[in-house]
């Protein structure tokens, strides 16, 4: 299991996950001064996968109705509690976009500064986890 806290300016972020845990913790959970949202699960492609679904088909990336996110706020001074299905999921939009980059020279979908940050946490992650103490990026 891993317990990662990231601390920005104006706000902070800590990921958790586990596989050693008796029930699932909550894929995202988000809270803010005029609400929250919760969401049991992640994306649902890799449980295709190994459902045996295949990528392109109809319902791939489809979440079943019981892995809605929970939206919770006030608009308007109502008290807003209501379930969010999401977006379909598509990892083969990733190539496609790599496609269309070095074909047709659209932009990346993931830029080259945004890959070292991600690979900056990852290596933080590993030291912190290594040294035993909190590591400042």
């Amino acid at each position: 299991w891993f317990d990662m806290r990231l601390y920005y300016p104006s706000l902070s972020v800590r990921l958790k996950a586990g596989n050693i845990v008796r029930e699932a913790i909550p894929a995202n959970v988000i809270h803010g001064m005029k609400g929250s949202f919760i969401k049991t699960r992640g994306d649902v492609q890799e449980a295709d996968l190994l459902a045996g679904k295949k990528p392109g088909n109809d319902n791939w990336g489809t979440e079943p109705a019981s892995e809605q996110g929970l939206l919770h706020t006030e608009i308007e001074g109502k008290v807003v509690r209501e379930t969010i299905l999401s977006d379909k999921g598509n990892y083969g939009d990733y190539y496609a976009g790599m496609y269309e980059a070095i074909v047709n020279g659209k932009p990346v979908p993931v830029t080259a500064e945004e890959g070292i940050n991600t690979i900056r946490i990852i290596e933080a992650a590993i030291k912190s986890n290594k040294e035993r103490r909190e590591v400042a990026l």
